[in-house]
């Protein structure tokens, strides 16, 4: 596949500062991290014709016709990248630090009651299920079925420029309203679960007691997930 340099990618993260009791808007205070340069691996065929746009950003037109929405733009922003990355699993891919990086995003949502998680969270949902060959996740899942759910979303494609037999893989897109009803406290084996598909690397699980054996060579989880501090505090163990 042909490979275009990008120029410099900036790196932020953001501290948000709500009202007290959860009064007002939450205001956010970017701070820089690091700027790199990357490389960006994509399978168009340059040959192809160009398709046209609907909209020069899918961001900026996400913030937009979100604006009526009670939350932060920093939240319909980061909203809107969960949404794409949901629609793009390992179709297309970042080559970084040696190895190809696909858009695998877990993005939490964490504010105080009522700051406008849920409604955001229920746009992309509604935007992933309007795309047939989305496989959407229940919103209240065990380890065992999320990974059922992962199961279930295999898609084989063909990169024409790169691959002449299709690739596979297995992806799920998850829009969760609340964290706790997703994860629960000291859910380890979700925790575990999650942190390992973070990865996007190869997964499998082998039951004795049921004789269930199984290895996705290439997951993709994208997750847009809405939580408050209380709850993240009692997820996380001490230290």
């Amino acid at each position: 596949a042909p490979h275009f340099p990008f120029p410099v990618i900036e790196i932020f993260t953001y501290r948000l500062t709500a009202k007290p009791a959860g009064i007002g808007a939450i205001s956010a205070t970017q701070i820089h991290l690091a700027s790199k340069n990357i490389k960006a691996a994509m399978t168009a065929n340059e040959d192809r014709p160009s398709m046209s746009r609907h909209f020069n950003s899918f961001v900026d037109a996400f913030v937009t016709y979100t604006d009526n929405l009670p939350s932060t733009v920093l939240w319909r922003q980061w909203a809107a990248i969960a949404a794409i990355a949901g629609v793009l699993e390992r179709k297309v891919w970042t080559y970084t630090v040696g190895s190809n990086h696909y858009p695998n995003q877990f993005i939490w949502l964490i504010g105080p009651p009522a700051a406008g998680k849920t409604v955001l969270t229920s746009v992309v949902q509604d935007l992933w299920y309007g795309i047939k060959e989305i496989n959407v996740a229940p919103s209240s899942a065990s380890s065992a079925s999320f990974v059922d759910a992962l199961r279930a979303g295999e898609k084989r494609i063909v990169r024409p420029a790169e691959f002449v037999i299709p690739v596979q893989y297995n992806a799920v897109a998850a829009a969760i309203n609340e964290l706790g009803v997703f994860l629960q406290a000291y859910d380890n084996e979700m925790v575990a679960t999650l942190t390992d598909l973070y990865d996007g690397k190869r997964y499998g699980e082998r039951k004795r007691t049921s004789k269930i054996e199984y290895v996705l060579e290439a997951p993709c989880v994208n997750m847009l997930a809405g939580g408050t501090p209380s709850f993240l505090s009692d997820l996380l163990p001490p230290g």
